[in-house]
């Protein structure tokens, strides 16, 4: 029998039938083998990575906005599938803090940090270190003005945050910034505002907001 090398078939597409056919030639024909042709390694499925690390998420007061002239807080979200031992440090506008952290693996944490009264536009830079000091992950934030946009938190009705950011006011032509108040924000991320909307679902946050409208507050 004469062995010949199968022809007809372009090299780089190969069906399955014909290169099991082929292979067979090769062994009945006592040729030469290489196992890292007929063993080539499977293409790598669509989707599939490497296992990313440390993610880090950041915000300061109340989606940016801060109370004129008073301390604030950064509020740094760190998730990670691997433990995560280090520190959290804020830097930016004339100001440097950190706190220790540690994320289990699989873990998500918040940790909140005290910065003191920050100008409007300051930028800051909020950075995960290792242990030994080196950044993994960071974010960048920037604070913004109530002088710029009229600050309206809203609890309750969510979609009174969406209506809200396609009005103007009259008075001051400021765009308004509508805030979402999460349920479990404090009653001093009130002080950012100008306005509170107290709407419907908000109710377990009557007794704070009316603590806040009695301080000088305009609660609506």
């Amino acid at each position: 029998m004469t062995c010949r090398e199968p022809t007809g078939i372009p090299r780089r597409l190969i069906p399955v039938k014909a290169f099991v056919a082929g292979l067979a030639l090769l062994l009945t024909c006592g040729l030469p083998f290489s196992p890292s042709v007929a063993l080539a390694s499977p293409p790598a499925m669509v989707g599939q990575s490497a296992q990313s690390g440390p993610t880090l998420g950041a915000t300061v007061g109340l989606e940016g906005f801060v109370a004129p002239g008073r301390p604030s807080s950064v509020a740094a979200v760190i998730a990670s599938p691997v433990l995560v031992s280090g520190r959290v440090r804020v830097r930016g506008g004339g100001i440097s803090v950190s706190r220790p952290v540690e994320v289990p693996a699989g873990g998500e944490q918040v940790y909140e940090l005290g910065v003191p009264p920050l100008e409007a536009n300051t930028r800051l830079t909020v950075e995960l270190l290792d242990a030994e000091g080196d950044i993994v992950a960071s974010e960048t934030i920037v604070v913004r003005s109530s002088f710029d946009e009229m600050a309206v938190g809203v609890v309750g009705d969510e979609t009174l945050v969406t209506t809200l950011g396609r009005v103007r006011t009259m008075v001051t032509d400021r765009p308004v910034a509508p805030l979402r108040v999460p349920p479990s924000a404090p009653a001093a991320s009130f002080e950012v505002v100008d306005y509170l909307i107290l709407s419907t679902g908000g109710a377990e946050r009557l007794e704070a907001a009316g603590g806040w409208a009695r301080r000088g507050g305009r609660l609506v």
